[in-house]
């Protein structure tokens, strides 16, 4: 319906513009202080309100002095209230900034599994008084708070990998009858680096998947493995590897061994998409970094990432903070087709890109490095599970956002079927891994696990 010439469209945009403005943004930050800062809840309000109602309409007109010394006792509890959370809640804002200002400078800790402690306040601030927090920013952390002797210590769980910075928490100081609140923010300098959760991963075949012809035979040997060398002759050795005409000539007696292997070095080049879906794959890579699969002269990059790494701490690094480039611009494997080259340059002789179970605009991205690489390409394809039918029927029971809240980021059957036909068209490798239960995933239409 249009009005005036104006389309309904125009106005949303309007009110959309609008509420994205700078002025807007600063007076809701404005209104938002008031509220915190105001000392009473609704719940005060309303006994102020209906108190005061009384008194004034129905307890003083009629003289009835019980309505008015219950009138009078309600006031004074609410205002006892007020008296007792002001004080409290500046204590609380002294000791929070005292606190942060004395904390760790670096805390790691694992998703899912550890937690991260910057933060230590007396067990009692003040009687009948209860203090309670959360982080505000960044997003994804539970925070509680345990009794260490006379201590409050703060205890902050993560679901999902991160790399923070700055902690801005909500504090709450209420009285034990719920009539007076005051709210205030803190903000602290800490940095806290929470790597993805590897779950089972170690049990999964990745390590043998991606070490597939490692050992060469000795280059005086034959491919296949022949008994090149040899050593004296000791008791138990087969009398058939015994080399006579050794024997007629030195008189000495001497068998075959086999010939000594070596192990060259595999300078992969390993990099992680930041895309919907990329915690799984994310552990993945923290596993593969941790653990020496990709040997010796690696070298890793992340979305987001301004420079490779070639040193684990980095390298860790670049995983926690490609999460914030995420459903960005920077994100979705953009990086790609600049690290391939990078890494071709310098050397590198096989590629590894940690991929999701998820389709998406990094698919295309992928394709197209992998058809550009000169040499073997394996696309590790992680997620926590496969989803049935039953799953994706019920997905108004938002079953796969509880599964996320979790931190556990579950794959469709023909999601993962089309990321692994997909990469195989491209000419790469396949490996698809479970990170919860461990084990090799199969895709949907194929007839060959893709490990």
């Amino acid at each position: 319906m249009v009005r005036d010439g104006r389309s309904p469209g125009r106005w949303r945009e309007r009110v959309r513009v609008l509420r994205r403005s700078g002025w807007v943004r600063g007076v809701r930050a404005a209104a938002g202080r008031v509220r915190r800062a105001f000392p009473l809840t609704a719940l005060g309000m309303a006994v102020l309100a209906v108190t005061a109602a009384a008194y004034a309409g129905f307890a003083r007109p009629r003289v009835d002095y019980v309505i008015q010394l219950v009138c009078l006792l309600a006031l004074a509890l609410v205002a006892l209230a007020v008296l007792g959370v002001v004080p409290a809640a500046v204590r609380v804002l002294v000791l929070a900034r005292r606190a942060g200002a004395a904390a760790g400078a670096f805390q790691v800790m694992e998703a899912r599994q550890g937690f991260a402690s910057l933060l230590r306040l007396p067990a009692r601030v003040l009687p009948r008084v209860e203090v309670r927090w959360r982080w505000v920013e960044p997003r994804g952390f539970r925070v509680e708070a345990a009794v260490a002797g006379p201590w409050l210590e703060e205890r902050a769980f993560a679901t999902a990998r991160a790399d923070v910075e700055t902690v801005v928490r909500e504090w709450s100081v209420e009285d034990a009858f719920g009539l007076a609140r005051v709210s205030f923010r803190t903000r602290q300098r800490a940095t806290v680096r929470v790597l993805p959760w590897r779950g089972a991963l170690h049990l999964a075949p990745l390590l043998q998947a991606l070490s597939r012809g490692e050992d060469l035979p000795h280059p005086a040997g034959s491919p296949t493995g022949d008994r090149a060398d040899m050593r004296r002759y000791s008791p138990g050795d087969p009398l058939r590897l015994l080399l006579w005409k050794i024997y007629a000539r030195t008189g000495e007696l001497m068998v075959r061994t086999p010939e000594q292997s070596i192990s060259p070095r595999l300078r992969v080049a390993a990099y992680l998409v930041a895309a919907d879906g990329d915690e799984p794959p994310a552990g993945a890579a923290r596993l593969a970094l941790e653990s020496g699969v990709l040997g010796d002269g690696w070298l890793f990059s992340a979305d987001g990432a301004a420079e490779p790494a070639s040193v684990l701490d980095d390298a860790l690094a670049l995983v926690a903070r490609s999460v914030g480039f995420r459903n960005r611009p920077a994100g979705e494997a953009t990086g790609l087709s600049t690290f391939v080259a990078a890494a071709a340059a310098r050397g590198q002789r096989q590629l590894l890109v940690f991929v999701p179970a998820r389709p998406g605009p990094w698919l295309v991205q992928v394709a197209v490095a992998v058809r550009r690489w000169q040499g073997p390409v394996t696309c590790c394809v992680a997620a926590d599970g496969v989803a049935g039918q039953v799953a994706r029927a019920a997905r108004w029971l938002r079953l796969p956002a509880d599964a996320e809240a979790d931190g556990l980021f579950p794959a469709t059957a023909d999601r993962l079927g089309e990321v692994c036909d997909t990469l195989r068209r491209a000419g790469a490798g396949v490996v698809a891994l479970d990170r919860a239960q461990g084990r090799a995933l199969v895709a949907a239409g194929t007839q060959r696990r893709a490990a």
